[in-house]
């Protein structure tokens, strides 16, 4: 089920994902330092956030 946006030129922003998880911005930064989160992606430079796609497989892998 895809419960996030399919536009092919959307990311996930850091405060969504902190909403779509239900942890801080922190966390979220935190975990991707660990490795616990996938690294997110720059567009242009400047535009930070992660796929769609890539959110929906962490979060199929992490529910448990």
């Amino acid at each position: 089920m895809n419960t996030l946006s399919t536009k092919n030129n959307r990311l996930v922003s850091p405060d969504e994902l902190s909403k779509i998880i239900h942890r801080s911005r922190v966390t979220i930064w935190r975990w991707v330092k660990l490795d616990i989160l996938p690294s997110p992606v720059r567009i242009q430079g400047a535009i930070l956030g992660w796929k769609p796609d890539v959110i929906e497989q962490w979060l199929d892998d992490n529910s448990h």
